[in-house]
């Protein structure tokens, strides 16, 4: 399996009103820089441009955190904001081992 396969994407929706992206971009970097394993999308509902993608996984409210398996499969959901490193941490780990979908 290559480095590529085995990422876990997570997908951060977020809205302006609460949270901008030049806030939360120096927490992204952290992340990945500590964790080659996971890749970040940052996702802004306010932005016309991301109404389908928010509808296809059912955000209804923001903070919301998706995690994907490397196989693109909904593993996790859960209302946290991105500076919760240690759950974000915890559930990347379970799905790289293999323990969520």
């Amino acid at each position: 399996m290559s480095e590529e396969e085995k990422k876990v994407e997570i997908m951060y929706f977020y809205s302006d009103l609460y949270e901008s992206k030049r806030n939360l971009l120096p927490i992204m970097r952290r992340l990945q820089r500590k964790r080659k394993d996971i890749q970040i999308h940052l996702i802004n509902i306010e932005d016309p441009e991301n109404n389908e993608l928010a509808e296809i996984y059912g955000v209804n409210s923001v903070p919301l955190v998706i995690f994907l398996t490397p196989k693109g499969e909904v593993a996790a959901r859960k209302s946290i904001p991105l500076s919760d490193e240690n759950t974000i941490n915890d559930i990347a780990n379970q799905i790289i081992k293999g323990d969520l979908p």
